[in-house]
């Protein structure tokens, strides 16, 4: 859940059509708890699509990092503008992969961190920096030095400097 300045209350999450159909769901209230707009991502195929963490930059867009799923799981960053228009979208390819945080800096620019699969049955700490148009300008994997132990990043954060700040969680013998 986030507020903005004007007292706007945004919440991400997921809205299921079936049990095993969802879509990652944002909904924006005013101060009042009047329900103001609602975006729902939709990604092709059945599965189980989450917003898991939702951000505004210094302009009042909004950002959502999650999952989607269509028989695969993806990483997803979201940018919706303050109304709930969809501004861009990126899902990561690859196999079993989660977005758990993202913020953003000064510049506009957007971080998502979470984790994918690295296909010796542990997982590699994924950290993307997306433009705020949502060209991706780099993209950064830790990996356990043990391929089948998990590494997995759990929040970002950046600093008035454009630092950028990760923390993480990993099985012995993650770098």
């Amino acid at each position: 859940m986030r507020v903005d300045n004007s007292g706007n209350v945004f919440v991400t999450g997921a809205s299921a059509s079936n049990p095993n159909n969802a879509n990652i769901t944002t909904v924006k209230y005013n101060a009042s708890g009047v329900q103001l707009g609602v975006h729902s991502f939709i990604y092709p195929g059945n599965g189980i699509d989450l917003g898991v963490q939702i951000v505004l930059d210094f302009i009042g867009n909004v950002i959502v990092t999650g999952c989607v799923d269509n028989g695969t799981q993806h990483f997803v960053t979201l940018k919706l503008t303050n109304n709930l228009v969809l501004s861009w979208s990126n899902v990561m390819p690859g196999n079993l992969s989660e977005g758990y945080s993202a913020d953003t800096d000064n510049s506009g620019n957007i971080i998502s961190v979470g984790y994918q699969n690295n296909g010796y049955g542990g997982s590699d700490i994924i950290v993307n920096k997306f433009s705020s148009s949502g060209t991706l300008t780099w993209q950064r994997k830790l990996s356990n030095p043990n391929p089948s132990n998990f590494a997995k990043a759990r929040k970002v954060k950046t600093d008035a400097a454009g630092k950028i700040y990760v923390a993480a969680d990993a099985q012995t013998g993650a770098t």
